[in-house]
């Protein structure tokens, strides 16, 4: 897996939980998070690493975030 940190604006609620709001890309794109679908502990094969992973909407499509120690990440797509 590689990844590519990103920056995220995250609503922090009152009862704890997180949710990401806008992704910037590095090239300072913004993408706003129409809808966050799921949220869960992942942790990749063959590791005892675990982070949060988000299922969202973002301009009709579901893409993966995912956030580890405060770092928010998008997986590199095969090419």
């Amino acid at each position: 897996m590689s990844r590519i940190y990103v920056d995220m604006l995250v609503e922090h609620k009152a009862s704890g939980e997180m949710l990401p709001r806008t992704l910037i890309w590095r090239d300072g794109r913004r993408f706003e998070i129409d809808e966050v679908l799921s949220f869960l502990f992942t942790s990749p094969a063959g590791t005892q690493e675990m982070f949060k992973s988000y299922l969202c909407r973002i301009k009709g499509q579901e893409r993966e975030i995912h956030e580890d120690k405060g770092r928010w990440f998008v997986e590199r797509r095969p090419k």
